[in-house]
């Protein structure tokens, strides 16, 4: 991976941006230095990569970096409970974003369906939570690649 943080450092200062930086958190990466904000995404068992959660690498990186932990949702119970079961695991309070997976629906209605659902099942938890959708299905559908 090349080292970003030149370009992190022209952007702010060409264009007073802030700078936020997605990773699914495998390997601490010293690339992103002068990012505003690290957003990690861990693979958990929905995906099917779940051997590649690294623990020590997750706690590494929400200490050097202001973060947040985002998770793809597709069953509800299943995957919110897995979810906060690593954000416990991680002993750390970090906002948290639950998005739907965008693959199961065939309507945008239906999208939004499991979005307003995913959000009154979330309401139950005392952690800063939320529930965003992907734009790009909203947009798009179900294309992939976009």
């Amino acid at each position: 991976m090349q080292d970003i943080s030149r370009l992190v450092g022209l952007v702010k200062e060409r264009f007073q941006m802030k700078i936020t930086v997605e990773t699914n958190g495998t390997a601490k990466q010293p690339f992103i230095k002068g990012i505003d904000l690290l957003t990690i995404s861990p693979k958990m068992s929905n995906s099917g990569q779940l051997k590649f959660l690294e623990i020590r690498v997750l706690k590494d990186l929400l200490k050097s970096y202001n973060c947040q932990l985002k998770f793809v949702i597709e069953d509800i119970e299943k995957d919110v409970s897995e979810a906060m079961e690593l954000v416990d695991m991680l002993e750390t309070a970090v906002p948290v974003v639950l998005q739907p997976q965008g693959m199961n629906f065939s309507t945008p209605i239906e999208y939004l369906d499991f979005l307003r659902n995913l959000w009154n099942y979330c309401k139950t938890y005392r952690r800063d939570v939320r529930c965003l959708p992907q734009l790009h299905v909203l947009l798009f559908g179900r294309k992939r690649g976009i």
